[in-house]
């Protein structure tokens, strides 16, 4: 199961490790600095129409729980070297699209087509 709510990935920049936690902590920094919706945002973001500022903004704002005094540079330093983590963050943090979980649940065991329950 997906953790919806936190999602952690770990990465090295600059020689340091850094912990990104993607909490509600997180997304209420990034809803201050930009007065964008996070969600909203980080759905544009998993299909690469958001801006680089909006994701910096996201990335810091997952840094400071592990690391309070991150920086924006920082931020863009771990989005350039690790991009392949950032997706994984992004993805396991938001729920699927309602018609896809639906039409998963009609192949579920005991939902046998024609049959009615």
């Amino acid at each position: 199961m997906v953790d919806h709510v936190n999602s952690e990935v770990r990465g090295r920049v600059r020689g340091r490790a850094k912990t990104l936690r993607l909490d509600m902590a997180a997304l209420h920094h990034f809803e201050q600095a930009t007065g964008a919706k996070a969600f909203d945002a980080m759905q544009d973001m998993r299909s690469d129409d958001a801006g680089f500022a909006m994701l910096r903004e996201l990335v810091r704002g997952a840094m400071q729980a592990h690391h309070p005094d991150a920086t924006v540079a920082e931020a863009g330093a771990f989005i350039a070297k690790h991009p392949d983590k950032i997706r994984a963050m992004l993805s396991g943090s938001l729920p699927e699209a309602e018609d896809q979980a639906e039409e998963s649940a009609g192949d579920a065991p005991g939902n046998q087509k024609g049959v009615r329950g």
